[in-house]
């Protein structure tokens, strides 16, 4: 048999076991996704199609959702560098590599408590992009895996009286996983020129299952971000 219940604690022992297989089986469908399109993007010079090169940088707001108290909405700072590829006349695959801070906030004039956790953002998206003319409106809409590195986590809140008091930091990167699956999705408005373009991009990420460590732990990260974006056409004209 593969799942064991225990009557003393209500089956909790087969939910471990089912929520363990939902894991691994969605990890595994993501990262054929994500190969797919990999293998999509590194066959597309092949194929003719001109790449486009760029980058993005704006804000975000981040919060978290699970069984456990979390704050209100943590801003921080987001950007990435990316390669847009054809694939056909109107969808893209773009692989990025970024950063971006997820966690959550509820910081006062004099009382700091938040999390910050900071990380290595690497999305592929699938991108259908309409007004590629020169001089037109450029509009866009994608959706894709992505895969966060953790490279920090700190935990910062007050104690005592709020004159009189002190703020404690702690470490906290050890208490959640150091590798976050995730799916993105968005749309972008911009404007073509000759050889370049310039984008407003507007995108919604979040965790696919828990980013907590500890046992009976969910949380999940959810990050809203706003950024400009500028695309360079790298084939050579004429």
């Amino acid at each position: 048999m593969f799942f064991h219940s225990d009557p003393a604690n209500g089956g909790g022992e087969r939910i471990e076991v089912r929520e363990k297989m939902s894991r691994r089986l969605a990890t595994g469908y993501w990262s054929l996704v994500t190969g797919f399109l990999v293998l999509l993007f590194l066959a597309s010079p092949a194929w003719g199609y001109k790449p486009h090169l760029g980058f993005r940088l704006g804000i975000s707001s981040a919060t978290q959702t699970g069984n456990s108290e979390a704050g209100g909405s943590n801003f921080g700072i987001c950007g990435s560098v990316l390669i847009e590829n054809e694939i056909s006349k109107h969808f893209r695959i773009q692989p990025e590599v970024g950063f971006i801070t997820k966690g959550w906030s509820e910081n006062t004039f004099l009382t700091p408590d938040y999390l910050d956790l900071d990380y290595i953002d690497i999305p592929i998206l699938l991108k259908l992009v309409f007004g590629e003319e020169a001089r037109s409106a450029r509009l866009g809409m994608y959706i894709g895996p992505a895969v966060g590195i953790l490279r920090s986590g700190t935990r910062e809140w007050y104690e005592g009286e709020i004159f009189g008091g002190r703020s404690v930091t702690s470490d906290v990167t050890g208490d959640f996983q150091s590798i976050e699956y995730g799916i993105v999705m968005g749309f972008e408005a911009g404007r073509k020129r000759e050889r370049c373009a310039w984008v407003f991009d507007v995108r919604y990420e979040r965790s696919l299952y828990s980013i907590a460590l500890e046992e009976g732990e969910k949380v999940i990260n959810h990050a809203l971000s706003f950024a400009f974006g500028f695309l360079l056409d790298l084939e050579k004209p004429g």
